[in-house]
């Protein structure tokens, strides 16, 4: 199970998963210690450590760059379910909406209809990460 983290575990699991993204590979333990601007690398050996017990990296001791990243498929699970349910949300209030138009020749239920799809999509936004500017 994982734990929450410090600030100094959680920017060094960010400079991992940047580091595994742009190069394939992990980086050392000095490579963690000169990117977090530690001077010795006792204190990067810590931190990986603690990242490890704490349930959010695995790694090959006595091997140079093993250190994998270990991802939670149920929070990405519930994070898709989240999504699921306001596209559902979003899309059964455009069909309520699409019903009141065509029965309301002259609009004004439709336009008190109005808000609540765009509270909808204002939430399917917010589950997905988007910004505002869509």
């Amino acid at each position: 199970m994982k734990h929450s983290l410090t600030k100094r575990q959680s920017q060094a699991l960010t400079l991992i998963r940047l580091w595994i993204k742009e190069k394939q590979y992990s980086p050392t333990i000095q490579e963690i210690a000169d990117g977090l601007g530690y001077a010795h690398r006792s204190a990067a050996s810590q931190l990986i450590d603690k990242l490890e017990q704490r349930g959010h990296i695995s790694r090959v001791h006595g091997a140079t760059r093993s250190i994998s990243i270990i991802t939670d498929e149920r929070d990405e699970l519930r994070q898709l379910r989240q999504v699921r349910d306001a596209a559902g949300v979003y899309v059964f209030e455009q069909e309520k909406l699409r019903e009141v138009f065509d029965r309301d020749q002259d609009g004004q239920e439709a336009k008190a209809q109005g808000p609540r799809v765009a509270d909808a999509l204002q939430r399917l936004k917010g589950t997905m990460g988007v910004s505002n500017d869509i």
